[in-house]
C-alpha cells in the first residue's frame, strides 16, 4: 500500500519533518523515544532542549531553549513542548514559533493513555481534550448504525422470523411444556436493564438466573440444545433490535448476575455497557460465544469488545455479520451430517 512504501521511504530519510522538543520531564523524554524507535513515522530528533540548566538524562540534553538563535530554530519543521512547562516559557515558545511560521505542538499532560485518539474542542472561547472519545460518540456515526440495524432487521423479521417463529414454536411446544420464548433481564446500554429475547432451549426450572448453562445442561432439551449449539435460539433478539435496546452488533448481553461477578475481576469489563449490546459481536465472530468456561475466556472477549468500540466503523459492522453468518452455515451444517 501507499502508506507502507511512505513508510519505508522514511525510515531511509525522505520526506521527514525536523523536530525541536522541550521539556526536562518524562513526557519530552518519551516522545524523543518513540521518536528513534519509529523513523517510520518521518520524524528526526537529535535529543530535547530545556528552559532550565541542563540535567542529566538517559537521553541528549542539548542546553536552553531561550538561549537558541532564529537562525538556528529557522532549521525545524515542527516544535513540541511539554505542558509541564511554566505558562511564561509556553507561551515564549508559541511566540517563536508564530514569528518564524514553524508548527507547535503541546504535549498535554494526561493521566491515562488508554485510548487511540484525542481530540481538541472549544466551549466558546474555552479548550478542553477528549480524552476517552470513541467513534460511537458521534451523533452522525450513532444515526447511521440504528439506520443499518432497522433496515437488517426488517429484513431478518419479514424473511426468516416470519417463518421461523410459527416452526419453531410448534416444535418448542411439542417437545416440552412452557412459553416459545424465554426472556431475561439484561444489561444494556449505559447500564439500564431491558427483557432479552431468546427462544426457550430448556424445560421450564428455577435455576435460569443463577445457574448458567452449558452446552451439555440437563435441562436443554434435545431441540433446544440444536438451537443453542447453532445459536438459532438468538434470532428472536432481531426483535430487541427493532424496539431499540440492542444492535445486530456490539458486546452480547449477559445475565445480571453474571456481569456482577465478572465486573469486580476483569478490569475495563463495565466499558461494554458504554453502547448498546448486540447479537452477535467481534469476540463471537472470532469464535468466543455461548458458555463462559472460564475468567481467561470472558477476559478475552472484553478485550474484543472495547477493541470494536475504539475501531468502530460500518465496514466493521458488515464484516462481522457476514463472518457470523459463515459461522452459523458451517454450524448447521456440521450438525446436518451429525
Amino acid at each position: 500500500t501507499l502508506d507502507s512504501v511512505l513508510e519505508k521511504y522514511r525510515a531511509t530519510g525522505g520526506n521527514i519533518l525536523r523536530c525541536l522538543i522541550i521539556g526536562d520531564n518524562s513526557q519530552s523524554n518519551a516522545l524523543y523515544n518513540e521518536i528513534l524507535n519509529h523513523p517510520e513515522l518521518g520524524y528526526r530528533s537529535d535529543g530535547i532542549y530545556t528552559f532550565n540548566s541542563s540535567k542529566s538524562f538517559s537521553i541528549p540534553c542539548l542546553g536552553k531553549f531561550c538561549d537558541l538563535e532564529d537562525s538556528f530554530l529557522s532549521n525545524f519543521d515542527i516544535i513540541f513542548f511539554s505542558q509541564k512547562l511554566k505558562i511564561e516559557y509556553q507561551e515564549n515558545i508559541i511566540m517563536k514559533a508564530n514569528s518564524l511560521n514553524i508548527k507547535v505542538n503541546s504535549i498535554p499532560e494526561l493521566v491515562f493513555y488508554d485510548y487511540k485518539n484525542f481530540f481538541i474542542s472549544k466551549i466558546a472561547t474555552v479548550p478542553y481534550v477528549s480524552i476517552n472519545a470513541l467513534p460511537l460518540d458521534s451523533f452522525f456515526n450513532v444515526m447511521i448504525k440504528r439506520a443499518f440495524d432497522i433496515c437488517f432487521s426488517v429484513l431478518v423479521v419479514l424473511l426468516i422470523l416470519s417463518w421461523m417463529i410459527p416452526l419453531f414454536g410448534l416444535i418448542i411446544k411439542f417437545s416440552s411444556k412452557g412459553s416459545i420464548f424465554f426472556t431475561q433481564k439484561r444489561e444494556g446500554l449505559k447500564g439500564i436493564y431491558f427483557v432479552c429475547i431468546k427462544f426457550r432451549t430448556m424445560v421450564v426450572n428455577s435455576q435460569s438466573d443463577s445457574k448458567w448453562a452449558d452446552d451439555n445442561d440437563e435441562r436443554l432439551t434435545r431441540f433446544g440444545k440444536f438451537l443453542r449449539l447453532t445459536t438459532l435460539d438468538e434470532m428472536p433478539q432481531f426483535l430487541n433490535v427493532l424496539f431499540g435496546d440492542m444492535s445486530v452488533v456490539g458486546p452480547r448481553p449477559h445475565p445480571v448476575n453474571l456481569n456482577k461477578e465478572y465486573n469486580k475481576e476483569i478490569e475495563g469489563f463495565n466499558k461494554r455497557h458504554r453502547f448498546k449490546p448486540g447479537i452477535t459481536g467481534l469476540a463471537q465472530s472470532k469464535g468466543y460465544s455461548g458458555f463462559v468456561s472460564s475468567f481467561s475466556d470472558m477476559r478475552e472477549r472484553v478485550k474484543m469488545d472495547i477493541f470494536y468500540f475504539r475501531n468502530w466503523t460500518l465496514l466493521l459492522d458488515l464484516k462481522i455479520v457476514i463472518l457470523t453468518a459463515f459461522n452459523l452455515f458451517t454450524n448447521l451444517s456440521f450438525k446436518s451430517k451429525n
